[in-house]
């Protein structure tokens, strides 16, 4: 199975005469004619109501559809199916490397992307989670989709803004209070110079990885460290190198902290103003069509979302 995040993001109202951020619980409009929602709720529901099965949105031969939602009070959740098109692709049978179709350029293979919204009472903020596999991720297409039915049905008054947020009241409390358990170093290139550790084989691609059990000697020292490239408060690349004084080039750090028998893995990935997001991969169960079950990844957006919004380790 790929690697899966759930990456977190505000999702705000802004209203383009004051340039404010509106209360998602009682959206003001000047005088217009038409229905107008009141709430975000309601333009959420109307969303995902109206586009599920109808339409897709299409932008930069990318794909985004609808497939399934639930509404409980203030929580919206389910699934976009996503893909790209644009070019054509022989499939092959992996038993026999026999050619068995093509998909031509009108034709997308798609893939499931979990999302889960809350919208607490009475706030200008929201919370979206979604998931990325392999730092693939589809928070550009839903806001731009989204955005666009913002727009309309608030009759251009408001627009839509997503921003990315690190939880770090989360973070800081599982790395202060926890125990830093492991550490994993992730290159997505293997390096040359050390193929010699693989006995002559010489793979065309795949990726090496470093892991390190942390011993109580050392586990306050990394912790601080950790808690420095976090923040973005040092040279990145240079805490790579002397965190563990190891020269694997990195484009990834996994970290496992424990807190009161709960673990939860944490990832840093693209090196430079990096934003951790919550590495579930390891805790997901797989489906008989190869993918995560979306049970699993439902158990686990719930799960972060009550981490954030109601501080449960705490």
């Amino acid at each position: 199975m790929v690697k899966i995040n759930l990456s977190t993001y505000y999702i705000s109202l802004i209203n383009k005469e004051t340039k404010q951020y509106t209360n998602l619980d009682k959206i003001e409009f000047p005088l217009v004619n038409g229905q107008i929602p009141n709430t975000i709720k309601e333009i959420l529901n109307n969303f995902f109501s109206n586009k599920r099965n109808k339409s897709s949105y299409f932008k930069d031969n990318k794909i985004l559809i609808i497939s399934r939602f639930a509404v409980k009070s203030n929580i919206f959740y389910g699934e976009f199916l996503y893909g790209t098109y644009g070019a054509e692709h022989p499939v092959k049978n992996i038993h026999n490397n026999e050619e068995e179709t093509k998909i031509n350029k009108d034709q997308s293979v798609l893939s499931p992307y979990y999302f889960y919204i809350e919208i607490p009472p009475n706030t200008t903020k929201g919370l979206l989670i979604l998931e990325n596999k392999n730092n693939d991720g589809i928070k550009g297409l839903f806001e731009g989709w989204f955005g666009e039915f913002v727009k309309k049905c608030t009759y251009t008054n408001f627009l839509l803004e997503l921003q990315s947020f690190m939880p770090e009241k989360i973070i800081e409390t599982y790395i202060n209070q926890g125990t830093l358990k492991k550490i994993r170093f992730v290159s997505y290139k293997l390096p040359t110079d050390k193929l010699d550790l693989l006995n002559g084989f010489e793979p065309d691609e795949g990726y090496a990885e470093l892991k390190f059990q942390i011993n109580k000697e050392k586990r306050k020292h990394l912790t601080k460290k950790l808690q420095k490239l976090i923040k973005n408060e040092c040279n990145e690349s240079e805490e790579y190198l002397n965190i563990m004084n190891n020269d694997l080039k990195t484009d990834d750090i996994k970290f496992e902290i424990e807190l009161r028998g709960s673990k939860r893995t944490f990832s840093i990935n693209n090196l430079k103003n990096a934003v951790p997001a919550r590495d579930i991969t390891d805790e997901l169960e797989e489906g008989k069509d190869g993918h995560r079950t979306f049970e699993s990844i439902n158990n686990k957006g719930k799960e972060y979302a009550n981490d954030i919004l109601r501080e449960n380790i705490d």
